[in-house]
């Protein structure tokens, strides 16, 4: 049985819905007649049917509203609705309208939070089921604390100065991606954003989120990195070879580089030498990774990498670990790297319209904690032939792409991958410039997604690129 409004509140508020017309709109959609006691009830239930029908509160018509019952034979029933009715009329200019909707609210939040604790615990009852339902009952106990502060906020009106430029104090803070060309564009990572990086299996997707990290944890941020792919010790290698420039084996190659233009952009290739700093295969690296570890101690202690087991991490599971870690370590991120979505558990019957739903809770979360998110998405098989992965090309639900808040994609040929060459392409950012493409150079092998950078030019796309006509490496 749902509890019930204080007795003065109840006053207040059925006043409101009969003389307040700004504040009875929001009343009515807000509040459960099942929340008033019987006789406030039919009072309650009468004024919301007549602002719903004539568009105004009932005012001096309340009375007629009760003819029936203020001129019927039950004289107890009739004397009481006419003390309130006058009641309702002395106090039309004395109760605080901004006041009784706080109070509302706080009542209404209360009735969502027993009702989610009665919900959960109904789950977790039987013992045999218990564990089966845990995920769904701490999603339902996350829900439940998601209320808005207030009943209503008209949202900004541009007339007020201090409201409307707050964007000029607090602008979106951006992290930084180690390429200029997008750097100078502010299209990497977003607070309060997703982030959507495209391409073909096996090229590059989680070297371009080890990027991120070590880019972000260089700029004095916050980093947990979630590996539904790759184990900790995976990733935990990258992120040494991206900070150390180490080599898995020792080695020394070459890979091209770009000459550019008075602005930035490519007008051919050059050979350069790529020589690791030192190789894990050496005796000596175990030592020298501890000395470099001990050095950058605070940059490295920026970055915490979790592996989960693929297709078995939930939003609700997500949620409660990023709560654990601040609780237990003290650590709350600005990123967060997922790596990646399409590996978190969604339900097989539905899996499309899961994976859309999941992409919009993750953006969501970013939203609510007030951190950038980035993670990446497999093209489909339309994009192995392809020069160019497109949005279109994105595997299962193309709802990712609208999700997100910027989408690149990742584009190599066969000849482009021998020497060490890419593009990126921005085909969604919604507060910069998006077709913008880029060539990038690399090496995999000492952990540098992105060594130097280029504009595109339409000269160089109409050459095709010329990176085709370069010889076998």
């Amino acid at each position: 049985m749902a509890e019930r409004l204080s007795a003065s509140l109840q006053e207040n508020l059925l006043t409101l819905l009969c003389f307040n017309k700004d504040a009875a709109k929001i009343i009515a959609g807000a509040v459960e007649a099942v929340y008033f006691d019987p006789l406030y009830r039919d009072v309650a239930t009468r004024a919301i049917d007549y602002l719903k029908q004539y568009k105004e509160p009932a005012g001096e018509h309340i009375a007629d509203l009760f003819e029936d019952v203020l001129s019927g034979k039950d004289k107890k029933r009739s004397n009481f609705f006419g003390g309130l009715l006058r009641t309702l009329h002395q106090n039309q200019g004395s109760v605080n309208a901004d006041y009784a909707i706080d109070n509302l609210t706080k009542f209404l939040r209360l009735q969502k939070m027993r009702s989610a604790i009665q919900e959960a615990a109904e789950l977790l009852q039987d013992e045999t089921t218990a564990v089966a339902s845990l995920d769904e009952a701490t999603e339902i106990m996350r829900a439940s604390t998601e209320q808005q502060a207030k009943l209503f906020d008209p949202g900004t009106r541009l007339s007020d100065a201090k409201r409307t430029l707050a964007f000029l104090e607090d602008d979106d803070e951006v992290f930084p991606t180690g390429i200029r060309e997008l750097d100078l564009r502010s299209l990497g990572p977003v607070r309060k954003g997703l982030h959507v990086f495209i391409g073909l299996a096996k090229r590059g997707k989680s070297w371009w989120l080890i990027n991120l990290g070590r880019r972000a944890a260089q700029a004095g941020k916050k980093v947990l990195h979630i590996t539904l792919e790759m184990s900790e010790k995976k990733v935990s290698q990258r992120y040494m070879q991206t900070f150390f420039a180490a080599s898995k084996r020792a080695t020394n190659g070459e890979r091209k580089g770009f000459e550019t233009d008075e602005l930035g952009r490519v007008t051919g290739v050059t050979d350069e030498k790529i020589r690791a700093a030192f190789s894990f295969d050496d005796p000596k690296a175990a030592r020298i990774l501890k000395q470099r570890i001990t050095k950058f101690q605070t940059l490295l202690n920026n970055i915490i990498v979790k592996e989960f087991p693929t297709r078995q991490l939930t939003y609700a599971q997500l949620v409660a670990y990023i709560d654990g870690l601040e609780h237990s370590e003290k650590f709350i991120p600005d990123l967060i790297i997922l790596d990646y979505v399409d590996l978190m558990k969604v339900s097989i019957k539905d899996f499309r319209l899961s994976l859309g739903d999941l992409m919009g809770q993750v953006r969501g979360l970013a939203v609510q904690r007030n951190l950038a998110i980035a993670t990446v998405t497999q093209s489909n098989r339309e994009g192995l032939d392809r020069k160019e992965v497109g949005e279109g090309n994105v595997a299962e639900d193309w709802s990712k792409v609208a999700i997100a808040d910027v989408v690149m994609t990742y584009s190599q040929t066969k000849a482009e991958k021998q020497h060490g060459i890419a593009r990126i392409t921005v085909t969604n950012a919604r507060n910069e410039m998006d077709g913008l493409q880029i060539l990038i150079s690399q090496s995999y092998a000492t952990g540098q997604f992105c060594r130097a950078s280029a504009l595109m030019t339409g000269e160089w796309l109409r050459q095709g690129g010329m990176l085709d006509r370069l010889p076998s490496a």
